[in-house]
């Protein structure tokens, strides 16, 4: 179990992070482009260990619903583990009933997220999380 840092419960929430194979135009000049997102990766979980942090993902860790084999590849790699619920770019037709057949879901079945079900909150320590998924 992960402990809270000081007396004071903590969590690290990051959304957005659009993993993909190709970076947007304003960061085209980056040489690798997988080398540059896992830059933050790498800060997040850095700063979960440090403070005894869980991290949160309130969705779109894919940019796309079909993410190619190797960013999959890649989350699976340096993701660090937390609590999510998927966003809208992380379902294929925005349809939550299909998470099973989602890049995102492959994250939840290899342990490297635990995702957060609407009405079926999850503890841990002095913080209780509620998913409210796209």
């Amino acid at each position: 179990m992960i402990k809270p840092y000081g007396t004071v419960p903590c969590l690290i929430s990051v959304s957005d992070l659009h993993l993909s194979d190709t970076s947007p135009a304003i960061r085209a000049g980056e040489p690798s482009w997988y080398a540059a997102m896992q830059r933050p990766l790498e800060e997040v979980r850095g700063l979960a260990e440090k403070y005894r942090c869980p991290i949160v993902y309130p969705g779109d860790i894919f940019d796309d619903a079909e993410p190619n084999p190797e960013t999959v590849n890649f989350a699976l790699q340096y993701l660090p583990s937390g609590y999510a619920v998927p966003g809208q770019h992380d379902l294929k037709h925005h349809r939550y009933n299909d998470i099973k057949k989602t890049a995102y879901w492959t994250l939840v079945e290899a342990g490297i997220l635990t995702n957060l079900v609407y009405g079926e909150p999850i503890s841990t320590g002095q913080l209780r999380f509620h998913g409210f998924p796209w």
